[in-house]
């Protein structure tokens, strides 16, 4: 949890705190690639098995008591069309 908080508070200091030409210095260029990148080598720092249970627990300890009824009503709403979707799909061959 504190290297998320580090990468936030870096992303924030980076983006609102620190004069231009020493932004340009830390990668901080107009678009989102930059910080794509930085987020790429974060999870390849941390790990990718860590940052996806780590997302998954933050949704499921904060977003879900808060958002799972719309969430639950958007699948029950895509049903039909994910079910058409997944019964033209292939099977793996093995």
């Amino acid at each position: 949890m504190l290297k998320v908080a580090l990468l936030v508070v870096s992303l924030f200091w980076r983006h609102f705190l620190v004069p231009k030409w020493l932004a340009v210095l830390m990668l901080n260029f107009t678009g989102v690639y930059d910080e794509l990148i930085i987020v790429f080598l974060f999870v390849k720092w941390v790990g990718p098995s860590d940052v996806y249970y780590s997302a998954l627990h933050s949704y499921k300890m904060w977003l879900e008591p808060k958002v799972g009824v719309y969430v639950d009503q958007l699948r029950a709403a895509a049903a039909p069309y994910l079910s058409q979707i997944t019964s033209k799909a292939k099977p793996k061959a093995e």
